[in-house]
């Protein structure tokens, strides 16, 4: 028996990337692309002004706010012919190119294991998955994890600095289009300070050109349209339009807060009634993740908490539930600090054992397998069936 064991671990070696894809793939097509352009009968008021916002170039690039994605939606509805199917996945493919950033972010930072587990439970937060499934440039607020992304890996590779320094410069400049985004490139540049010149340095002469003449070509049409309008400043930096009062501020923030954990002020068109974003398990990983990465990297938890921070007092003042998924990538790299914590922690007690790592490796996959069921039964199932879905998705 053992010789016939040991005669298969080869063949399941060999096999198992190609398994763990095949997964994936089945994965990203259950929760992103079925029944994309049927899941509600009609668009929502938002996925609405999406649509009238991107029917013409010249008016994208002269509004400047959010082109990039617009762009994008006007390429996809002259493609196809189904026009909410196209409208949807501009969502779709902005949100499926952020979660490559970020595995890729993870798998730098915490190993190719952990960033898989962390990369599913983030991608199958249900706020996300409606958010990527829905005609709006919401998707963009998790941006920033692509220029985060580029700046650490082009950090840490000694070879390859230069591709990354183009992309960095590429998806940097993208990043501005989108409202509050620019508060998190300057609190990077701020945090990075020397060690983003080291790295810099580091870049050949023809690349480090080229990219800054890529992020110069990238920001001139914003540049253009603030001059022209420049009242979409306060929108570029999530200025409030009118301010409400402290007593009322207040209490709006502190429901932005609870909205992670406890309950949302009111129903959210991306949510299921008052539901939080977050689950009891993301939340104890999260935990976890907070204490692991505070007794270590205190900076690095200075940094993640106050983007978490950030969030929930933009969309209390501006009293926009949807700019809370600005936090969500603090978040999820706070519940990949708790994953590797435990697993780490598995591994110290059982140091030589290959069954405990087996052990440790299955008990991950069904942690994530139940929060896989959870948010399918939550973003597919229940939120398409409540009443406000039905009532709110319904315009032509």
């Amino acid at each position: 028996m053992l010789g016939v064991l040991r005669r298969l671990r080869p063949s399941w070696g060999q096999a198992r990337p190609f398994l763990i894809i095949g997964l994936l793939l089945l994965s990203a097509y259950f929760f992103f692309f079925w029944r994309l352009g049927s899941m509600t009968s009609g668009l929502g008021p938002s996925e609405y002004s999406s649509r009238q916002n991107s029917q013409d170039v010249e008016q994208i690039i002269t509004r400047g706010l959010n082109a990039p994605f617009y762009l994008l939606q006007f390429s996809f509805t002259e493609l196809i012919d189904n026009e909410v199917l196209a409208l949807r996945l501009a969502s779709v493919v902005t949100g499926l190119v952020i979660f490559t950033f970020f595995f890729l972010l993870l798998r730098s930072w915490f190993g190719q294991t952990v960033a898989l587990f962390a990369g599913l439970l983030f991608v199958t937060t249900p706020w996300v998955i409606i958010t990527a499934r829905t005609a709006t440039p919401n998707i963009m607020l998790l941006w920033q994890i692509a220029p985060l992304a580029c700046f650490i890996l082009m950090s840490r590779s000694k070879q390859r600095a230069g591709p990354w320094w183009l992309l960095l410069c590429l998806v940097a400049g993208l990043s501005l289009y989108t409202p509050g985004l620019i508060w998190f490139l300057l609190a990077g540049l701020l945090i990075a300070g020397r060690r983003s010149l080291l790295a810099i340095n580091r870049v050949n002469g023809v690349y480090l050109v080229s990219g800054m003449t890529i992020a110069v070509l990238m920001i001139a049409p914003l540049a253009i349209s603030l001059t022209l309008e420049p009242s979409r400043l306060g929108q570029l930096f999530l200025i409030p339009a009118s301010w409400q009062s402290g007593y009322e501020a207040l209490r709006s923030v502190g429901w932005s807060a609870a909205s992670f954990f406890w309950s949302t002020r009111s129903h959210i068109d991306i949510g299921v009634g008052r539901l939080p974003i977050l689950n009891i398990l993301q939340i104890v990983l999260m935990i976890f993740g907070l204490y692991a990465l505070s007794s270590r990297a205190r900076n690095i938890t200075y940094a993640l908490a106050g983007s978490v921070l950030f969030s929930i007092i933009v969309s209390g003042l501006n009293d926009n539930a949807h700019l809370l998924i600005l936090g969500l990538p603090a978040v999820a790299i706070f519940i990949a600090a708790g994953l590797r914590y435990l697993y780490i922690e598995w591994r110290r007690v059982f140091p030589l054992n290959p069954f405990a790592r087996a052990l440790a490796v299955s008990l991950l996959s069904l942690v994530v397998a139940v929060n896989l069921l959870y948010a399918g039964r939550y973003s597919l199932v229940a939120w398409q069936h409540t009443t406000e879905t039905k009532s709110t998705y319904v315009l032509k």
